[in-house]
């Protein structure tokens, strides 16, 4: 019986292998040519339909290797992603490391992941409406230049000037701190260090209807040396660099003016410390 079968298949090949046009297509799908790579891509295209790039494959392997470690079965909850890493080794290796490493933490065996301390984001707390000024620090992010600004609560510049602050005895020193009114003190941790600022303002003899501005900065850590300290008031500007011991004077304000501003509840008053960029002039000229 096994005989007959087998003469009967020849039988069959020989009358396939006969026909002319059976012939020719094997020829031609055996000999390279535009038209056997036209058929390949074709067939290839058929056999790899529907499919899953990389980017869709890693966008859900998660869920994928959380499934397949349940004991779902992901051949049927997945099916493109499980033809997908049949064929694809990348996709595989990254299957595997992801699967490797979540079953190692399920079981335990990965360290535990270290406790970091909290975050100082000062920076991002609210300030009251009644606070005297609000501090603003640049955040070194970037390499960006170091910037402190203090931003005065107009209210309360109006109770520090009212009344107005007496004028300094002649016999004394203006500059001295008996001689000066206290505006603002405070002290900002900057890194792993403190910035501390002092404003002070002061009536001289000689210019009774003006206020005199002083300010001195210090910190913990040596501070930028092209430091600079700016005045906003209003629609002025004041500029003055920060000496070596961190005093800067920022000259004589009106008075009168201040009050008539403090009064009205308009415009600002602001004191910032920045750390110049240093130009180069070798290629100027």
């Amino acid at each position: 019986m096994t005989d007959v079968n087998k003469k009967a298949r020849g039988q069959e090949t020989m009358t396939i292998d006969a026909n002319p046009l059976i012939r020719e297509l094997r020829r031609r799908l055996s000999e390279p040519g535009p038209w056997a790579r036209r058929f390949r891509r074709l067939a290839e295209a058929v056999a790899g339909s529907p499919g899953l790039s990389c980017e869709e494959c890693d966008d859900v392997l998660d869920l994928y290797v959380d499934d397949e470690l349940g004991g779902r079965d992901v051949r049927r909850l997945h099916p493109l992603v499980w033809q997908h890493l049949r064929a694809c080794t990348g996709c595989r290796q990254a299957h595997d490391l992801l699967a490797d490493t979540l079953s190692r933490e399920r079981a335990g065996e990965l360290p535990p992941v270290p406790c970091l301390g909290a975050p100082r984001l000062s920076f991002l707390q609210a300030h009251p409406p009644d606070a005297p000024w609000i501090t603003r620090l640049r955040p070194r992010i970037g390499g960006a230049p170091f910037g402190l600004t203090f931003s005065f609560n107009l209210p309360y510049l109006r109770t520090l000037l009212s009344p107005p602050i007496p004028v300094a005895a002649r016999a004394e020193d203006p500059l001295s701190p008996s001689a000066s009114h206290l505006l603002l003190s405070d002290t900002v941790p900057v890194g792993e260090g403190t910035v501390a600022v002092q404003v002070t303002a002061t009536r001289r003899p000689e210019r009774p209807d003006c206020l005199h501005l002083r300010a001195i900065i210090t910190a913990s850590t040596p501070l930028p040396q092209n430091l600079r300290a700016r005045l906003i008031w209003d629609d002025q500007a004041r500029f003055g660099l920060v000496g070596p011991q961190g005093g800067v004077d920022f000259g004589q304000v009106s008075l009168a003016t201040l009050q008539e501003a403090l009064e009205a509840g308009e415009g600002s008053f602001e004191i910032a410390f920045e750390a110049q960029e240093i130009e180069d002039d070798a290629g100027s000229g």
